[in-house]
């Protein structure tokens, strides 16, 4: 009789025992991302710097806003992506965009970032951004426009303490892109 009392009491605390700290709080918050900006960005890129997003906050809210928040719940970004996507017609797109960025939101705070960049300087003399230079004709060829427009599909990516993968929900912004000579 011992035995099979035993026996379940032994399965019972080896099921208990493999659960790991992940498993019992599978991901427990969530990454919010607060734009108060504007979404629709002209920009220049005569400018001489890539495309930057100026200040938004982060923020690592619990799923289950009655649960008791621990400092293993606290999250660590660690990169985002940038994609962008042609809002004119245009089927050439820039290229992908993934940066590393590392800080640190305790659970139910936020983190403030400013002047995130969301492509590389490089980037605006590749296709489809070179065509509106003066000496590539200006114009862009799929549209005949002076000018390119772009949805930039921005998501952020970290973990928490104890190891979930957590992501941000994608948000868009949308840019104009033009050539005119600055400093004259």
């Amino acid at each position: 009789m011992g035995k099979i009392v035993f026996i379940p009491l032994f399965g019972a605390l080896f099921l208990l025992a493999s659960c790991t700290d992940q498993e019992k709080s599978s991901c427990d918050v969530m990454l919010e991302v607060e734009w108060t900006g504007t979404t629709q960005i002209v920009y220049n890129i005569a400018a001489g710097a890539p495309p930057t997003v100026s200040t938004f906050s982060i923020y690592n809210k619990l799923k289950d806003p009655n649960a008791v928040a621990g400092s293993l719940d606290d999250v660590q970004t660690t990169h985002y992506h940038v994609k962008w996507t042609r809002a004119d017609g245009g089927t050439l797109n820039p290229q992908a965009f993934d940066q590393v960025m590392t800080v640190r939101i305790p659970t139910g705070a936020s983190a403030s970032v400013t002047n995130l960049p969301l492509m590389l300087i490089s980037q605006l003399s590749e296709m489809p951004l070179i065509q509106l230079l003066p000496e590539n004709g200006g114009v862009d060829a799929e549209t005949g426009k002076n000018m390119i427009v772009c949805s930039a599909e921005l998501q952020f990516f970290g973990h928490t303490m104890n190891g979930c993968d957590v992501s941000s929900e994608k948000f868009y912004l949308y840019y104009t892109f033009y050539y005119a000579p600055v400093g004259r």
